[in-house]
């Protein structure tokens, strides 16, 4: 199985585009963040850049709504491959890609808080119902 999770903010997003047989491929980058700390105690940060396409109704959708827009938190599952690029000094240069989007969610628009963790996962976040209690809905 090639299945990749990731989360991280989104960077770049691509306007819809069409392929000849007329399927919507939505292509966008993600950004995924690791902050580590060197011996002495500093801060390191260093940052993956993930190439995402999201095809059919997804793309539409995602289009349509505006819901893949730069600096939104989003978390994205699908297959993985690896390319590459040439830079500016031809060299050739890995790339990590997910070709086809299985799913993404979406956090209403924030960003990762300082220290890396998403937002539901901030200690201010509001707390889900304990168990047993009343839901409401």
């Amino acid at each position: 199985m090639n299945k990749l999770i990731i989360s991280g903010n989104v960077g770049s997003v691509k306007d819809i585009t069409y392929t000849q047989s007329g399927k919507a491929v939505m292509n966008f980058t993600v950004a995924v963040n690791k902050r580590t700390k060197d011996a002495e105690g500093n801060k390191l940060e260093t940052t993956l850049w993930v190439d995402c396409a999201v095809w059919g109704v997804q793309a539409e959708t995602a289009h349509t709504h505006n819901l893949i827009t730069k600096g939104k938190f989003i978390i994205v599952t699908g297959e993985a491959s690896l390319e590459s690029y040439e830079n500016r000094e031809g060299v050739t240069v890995p790339k990590l890609c997910i070709k086809f989007v299985d799913s993404y969610e979406v956090n209403g628009g924030s960003k990762e808080s300082e220290d890396g963790t998403p937002p539901a996962r901030r200690p201010d976040a509001p707390k889900p119902p304990a168990r047993g209690e009343d839901i409401p809905f």
